[in-house]
């Protein structure tokens, strides 16, 4: 045995399923839109299991049977406020007091919009500079007291709270976690408050893992800078009695967990993967603001064309004053608006040109 590779138990985080697309509008730029089923570009052989389309042979599941890897909710529902741009991850906090930020210095020229030398991270230089911190290199990560919504970044919608959903498809051949992000404050409370009102308030707590459960993307009118509109968000469900789940004491039999809590991805882990489907522009946005300039997008290879032109169907319209959005809490790119056309004079009148006089015919005998 060899301590720390034989004793290390993973479970392998098999794809991303997600709750919304990436569009493009008529500048060419994309954009988050939202979706009312689950998107399974990622995971194409979850896709063959829940294999459901409408009579327009558009997909439409919106259910999943799912079961929880294990018994804490920190494990397997890591919640917490991040920043990204295109080149990873800049700031995250997951208790609302300490912050984990990259230091990025100052402006080096590579955008031409900010001034060579600006400070590019106003508060975060400055808290070095009061607790006489020298010692952190431009791209290294330090520690500083999380500003929630008084940080300006958070204010642009760079910084927003982010959880990381992780469950297992017992349906699914594949043998591992799957993963759905969100930035939905009625999902993350939705479903935070299903697994507190089965698991209990006070320990023991009541078994949560590996029992038969759904997740369900559902619909919800809400406001929305004063206009009504339907948003999508995450619900788990029980579809047992609740003396069956009572039985799922502390010492009663039920299928065991695959593996330990402290083999489930790690936060740093899941942190790497940018969530460019939740971020303002993928994280372009904040890449500028930062200094730096997003990689240029290249469009798909010829291949994945292709197989696009294949795969191919209508979209069916989007539902009259509906704003296009991932979740409620996306703002979808603006569409460009089309250069106005310039009023064609009025026609001077010219003189019209005298009838040609025609010449008579001679007449045949």
């Amino acid at each position: 045995m060899i301590k720390g590779i034989s004793d290390v138990r993973r479970l392998p985080r098999l794809g991303k399923i997600r709750l919304g697309e990436k569009k493009k509008n008529a500048a060419g730029k994309e954009y988050p839109s939202k979706l009312d089923h689950f998107n399974f570009k990622d995971v194409p052989w979850v896709a063959e299991v829940y294999d459901m389309v409408d009579k327009d042979g558009v997909p439409c599941c919106k259910e999943l049977d799912i079961m929880l890897p294990v018994e804490n909710p920190d494990v397997f529902f890591p919640q917490g406020r991040k920043a990204y741009r295109t080149s990873g991850l800049f700031c995250a906090c997951y208790d609302m007091v300490t912050a984990l930020r990259v230091r990025v210095g100052k402006a080096d020229g590579t955008n031409p919009k900010i001034a060579k030398g600006t400070i590019l991270d106003p508060e975060g230089e400055a808290f070095l500079k009061e607790e006489g911190i020298d010692d952190v290199k431009v791209g290294e990560m330090f520690e500083m007291p999380c500003l929630g919504d008084r940080c300006s970044f958070a204010g642009n919608k760079f910084c927003k709270g982010i959880g990381r959903f992780l469950f297992m498809l017992p349906k699914v051949p594949r043998f591992g976690c799957y993963e759905i992000s969100t930035t939905s404050w009625n999902g993350m409370v939705s479903v935070n408050s299903y697994i507190h009102s089965m698991r209990g308030d006070e320990p023991p707590y009541r078994r949560i893992s590996m029992l038969p459960l759904k997740l369900l993307l559902v619909p919800k009118k809400c406001q929305v800078e004063g206009k009504p509109v339907t948003i999508f968000h995450l619900e788990i469900r029980y579809d047992g009695t609740t003396d069956s789940l009572m039985t799922f004491q502390p010492g009663v039999k039920a299928l065991p967990a695959p593996i330990p809590a402290a083999g489930m991805p790690k936060k740093a882990e899941l942190d790497k993967e940018i969530p460019d489907d939740l971020m303002p522009h993928g994280g372009a946005a904040l890449e500028r603001k930062l200094g730096g300039q997003p990689p240029e997008d290249k469009g798909p290879s010829p291949a994945e064309q292709a197989r696009a032109k294949l795969q191919e169907k209508p979209a069916p319209p989007a539902p009259a004053g509906e704003p296009d959005r991932l979740d409620d809490e996306i703002e979808p790119e603006p569409e460009a608006k089309p250069a106005e056309e310039k009023k064609a004079e009025p026609a001077k009148d010219k003189p019209k040109p005298a009838a040609a006089k025609s010449t008579p015919r001679p007449a045949r005998f």
